[in-house]
């Protein structure tokens, strides 16, 4: 009952704040303006910002491969799939359960602890916020931006070095952990010591170096995406807004929210066009427009792939 009523209370607080921040997105904006810089845009340049998008999802699924390498050898298409599947529930549910499907997927699939699988997913979002938070503060000198943005740019790194510290020491102690979870009960020992068996890679040197080389492919391809949104409404910005505005908006989405992340992307994104003299309503749009790409087609392929999956488990179990 306490999990329902606490499930309950995040949902309605990400509606709320969603709200709000929509109410800001939209807070005297000219209306006028707004359709104009729509009208004007450049539609299709929807179809090369949507093919980058799969191919930043395409470089998550051969990161993810390296990850779980010490789990089990995974094919890049099986895990393609699952990250599509875990991007469309995070879309749709609060609180970023995608991350719990998509392990669920490959524990089913591949034969794999949840725990473990699960591991290997906090250890990749722990470097995707740490290569966006470093990349973000690396441009920030370029912009003038005011004190509260590398104030916040530095908190947000900080707090993704002290988690990646945290999973390697947990990895780095295995001993020691595993003596003291064997004092916890026995289901909860046994998925914590699988979770552990996730963070494999971090003993790896070699395998951490070419992780995080593939993290900062995954979002030069992101932010490559994003300058054809750019394009799509004739801005033309320096390459140094890129990680700027990636990162306002990875700061943006980390805030609860409505499924899909509704209101604080479009604000982060205008808050961070704003530092390049974007006005509102042409900033407004393009966070729309991107969100769009983003959205629809990772939502739908995900969907379909989930529907597939379904599908082949139950052909499985009537055999």
């Amino acid at each position: 009952m306490r999990e329902l009523h606490s499930t309950g209370l995040r949902f309605w607080t990400g509606l709320a704040l969603s709200a709000l921040f929509l109410y800001l997105s939209f807070r005297k904006v000219d209306l006028g303006a707004l359709l104009t810089a729509f009208r004007e845009a450049s539609y299709w340049w929807a179809a090369p910002v949507v093919a980058l998008t799969f191919g930043s999802v395409w470089v998550r699924a051969v990161r993810w491969k390296v990850l779980l390498r010490p789990l089990g050898h995974v094919r890049t298409d099986r895990l393609l799939s699952a990250t599509l599947i875990g991007l469309m529930a995070n879309n749709l549910l609060p609180a970023r359960m995608g991350e719990l499907l998509r392990a669920e997927v490959v524990s089913r699939r591949e034969g794999m602890s949840w725990g473990g699988a699960f591991g290997s997913i906090v250890v990749e979002r722990t470097l995707d916020g740490l290569v966006v938070m470093a990349m973000f503060l690396g441009m920030l000198p370029f912009v003038g931006a005011p004190g509260w943005l590398r104030t916040a740019g530095a908190a947000g790194l900080g707090l993704f070095v002290c988690a990646l510290v945290a999973l390697i020491a947990m990895r780095g102690h295995v001993e020691v952990l595993t003596r003291a979870v064997g004092r916890l009960p026995g289901r909860l020992s046994i998925g914590l010591g699988r979770f552990v068996e996730g963070l494999g890679v971090l003993a790896e040197g070699r395998e951490v170096r070419k992780v995080l080389l593939l993290s900062f492919g995954v979002w030069t391809v992101a932010m490559a995406a994003l300058y054809g949104t750019f394009l799509a409404f004739h801005r033309s910005l320096p390459v140094y807004s890129l990680p700027v505005v990636m990162g306002l908006m990875t700061i943006g989405v980390m805030i609860p929210s409505s499924p899909g992340y509704i209101g604080t992307l479009q604000y982060s994104c205008i808050l961070g066009l704003s530092l390049f003299g974007v006005p509102k309503e042409e900033a407004l749009s393009i966070s729309v427009f991107y969100h769009a790409t983003q959205y629809l087609p990772v939502t739908g392929a995900g969907w379909i792939l989930y529907a597939y999956t379904l599908k082949a488990d139950r052909s499985i179990e009537e055999r």
